[in-house]
């Protein structure tokens, strides 16, 4: 479906072409929102998976309806509602000229010992069981084709080459791997374990995209499937 000739890195300083007629989806940013906004600002849209940082002031440079991103597990969700690039919990964004892509936000933080409350962790960081559930649902009344979510399915930590610590307190990797034993995409796109990843698994083609790293969608050309 997707390439890796289609993976751009922002640390990639080669000349880019035509990304007005592109779609872009962004791994993390970590707080870098000035190079990740110079970035994207060139494509037509942008999804970016979470991580954005804890403060969102260089997003107002990009267009809200078309540049669009989810919470991770370092993201600020004392104000992340405020922005309006921020799309929410769950639920469907119709990319123009694309289509629909299914996102859900959040992770586990294992760092969260040497972090500080209200500053640097959130402890809503991953939705409740309630809502979680509650995403479950909706994922399979959608039944969507693409997915991109911050984290991913329990059962993907092995191909990253990550270990799932305190599984049983992980509310999302456990609610993504639900979804994906009952409903399989086309493709799921994630962030959060800072690799790359670009392979299928049970016909669902995996993309684990790094820090400040793009999968370059051509919205001329039919790129949902990976033509050149």
């Amino acid at each position: 479906m997707f390439r890796r000739n289609q993976i751009y890195s922002h640390f990639d300083k080669s000349v880019r072409k035509d990304e007005d007629s592109k779609f872009i989806i962004v791994g993390d940013v970590h707080g870098m929102t000035d190079k990740y906004a110079e970035m994207v600002k060139r494509y037509r849209h942008s999804l970016q998976v979470g991580d954005m940082g804890f403060g969102y002031k260089d997003l107002k440079k990009l267009d809200p309806e078309n540049h669009k991103f989810i919470g991770g597990n370092h993201d600020n969700y004392d104000i992340i509602n405020d922005c309006p690039n921020n799309l929410g919990d769950f639920g469907t964004w119709n990319v123009p000229d694309f289509g629909d892509i299914w996102f859900m936000r959040g992770a586990w933080s294992i760092d969260r010992l040497w972090r500080t409350v209200g500053i640097s962790w959130w402890e809503n960081e991953e939705l409740t069981r309630e809502e979680c559930e509650k995403a479950v649902d909706h994922y399979l009344e959608c039944k969507p084709d693409i997915v991109v979510t911050h984290d991913c399915p329990r059962d993907i930590y092995p191909y990253v080459g990550v270990p799932l610590y305190n599984y049983s307190v992980q509310k999302t990797p456990e609610a993504l791997q639900l979804m994906f034993n009952k409903h399989k995409p086309k493709a799921w796109i994630f962030g959060h374990h800072h690799q790359l990843l670009m392979e299928e698994i049970e016909g669902t083609q995996f993309v684990c995209l790094p820090e400040m790293c793009g999968l370059e969608i051509d919205l001329e050309k039919g790129d949902k499937n990976g033509n050149k």
